[in-house]
């Protein structure tokens, strides 16, 4: 019986992300959401400003998305983060920011316990865990048109484990990043701000902030 059961849990762990990864195949086009990014990224390189109508022209003839004519909607700072991305090809560039945020995303499962990969090792059930984010429709979602909350997801969550091993750098490394993106990390920034303030560590949180 214990044996049928574990042959099941590794069938699912198996066969579930290796559908996901076909799925991923197929899905064309690739990446939607973080062309803007790898965009904006493109012209900073070559000099030219991603904001204003012919950054916006530029965008919309390449970009076939309904709300193009809205332009880049990210700020600067981000965007020069994005500048080794844009180095590569589109296609190979969406993968990579894909998979950071994929990987960031699976911190919520392992990052809570400091002796994470040993645990899972002594309960062997528990890698079944590592099939939650696939079952998330928001995380499906966010694969699949490779958007950035993925990646302040998992900021997030580092931010949230640094707090809890009260590593104060570290935290306020996770400020300055997820400020990147007010309307994803603005509200857990500011946690991390507070906590910062809230210790000894004020003058981390004057910088970061």
């Amino acid at each position: 019986m214990k044996s049928g059961a574990k042959l099941v849990r590794y069938g699912l762990l198996i066969s579930l992300p290796a559908l996901w990864f076909i799925y991923l195949i197929a899905q064309s086009p690739r990446g939607v959401d973080f062309f803007p990014l790898y965009f904006a990224a493109q012209r900073v390189l070559a000099g030219h400003s991603p904001y204003g109508a012919a950054a916006t022209d530029a965008l919309q003839q390449q970009w076939q998305a309904p709300f193009a004519h809205a332009g880049v909607a990210y700020p600067l700072p981000l965007i020069l983060l994005i500048i080794p991305f844009s180095l590569l090809a589109f296609p190979l560039a969406a993968w990579l920011w894909t998979l950071l945020g994929a990987a960031l995303t699976y911190l919520c499962v392992g990052i809570p316990r400091p002796d994470a990969a040993a645990w899972f090792v002594r309960h062997e059930q528990q890698w079944m865990l590592v099939l939650l984010p696939l079952a998330f429709m928001p995380f499906h979602r966010s694969v699949v048109v490779s958007q950035a909350t993925l990646v302040w997801f998992g900021l997030a969550v580092v931010m949230l484990w640094a707090i809890s091993r009260r590593q104060p750098w570290l935290v306020a490394g996770c400020i300055v990043l997820l400020a990147l993106k007010p309307q994803n990390g603005l509200l857990v920034a500011l946690y991390g701000a507070v906590w910062l303030f809230r210790t000894r560590a004020r003058w981390l949180g004057l910088a970061a902030a």
